[in-house]
């Protein structure tokens, strides 16, 4: 990964409380950021409000702020990810506790698929922790939960 990528995932990382990185070109870069970008581009939060990683909110911030194109962005949140530990987060796996997490997380179950497919791209060839991550897409699209259009109206649901 290029360095000026390797920067910017850094800079939306710093942006949203993840790490704690001021870029030494640009004083005062994280501040602005937070100001300009830190609505949209804010990073989902757990039930105890810590900031969780989003692969989706990363690449947007990639693209969209940074000017780096989808694929490069992809690539390098891809590669990235590759080097973190790749232990579950805890010794009991339950796929549906993480999908309800994951719902209470982001609210938005098209971040929460996007996500769980750049888990498994980036844990490739780590079989138990690609297929733990189809059982919580499985669990996540079987949620039934109560959806409303923007307008605030209900959404019919499936029986």
């Amino acid at each position: 990964m290029n360095d000026d990528i390797r920067v910017g995932i850094l800079r939306y990382e710093a942006m949203v409380g993840l790490c704690d990185y001021e870029n030494p070109d640009d004083a005062g870069q994280t501040a602005r950021d937070r100001a300009q970008y830190g609505t949209e581009y804010a990073a989902p939060r757990g039930r105890n409000g810590a900031p969780c990683h989003s692969p989706a909110k990363v690449v947007r911030f990639l693209v969209e702020v940074c000017g780096f194109s989808y694929e490069d962005s992809l690539e390098a949140v891809i590669e990235d990810m590759r080097g973190w530990p790749s232990e579950p987060k805890s010794t009991v796996l339950d796929s549906q506790a993480d999908a309800q997490d994951m719902m209470a997380c982001y609210g938005n179950i098209i971040e929460a698929l996007f996500d769980l497919k750049v888990v498994r791209m980036a844990r490739k060839g780590d079989e138990a922790a690609q297929d733990f991550t189809w059982r919580v897409t499985r669990a996540l699209t079987a949620m039934r939960r109560d959806v409303t259009t923007k307008t605030g109206r209900p959404v019919a649901s499936a029986p």
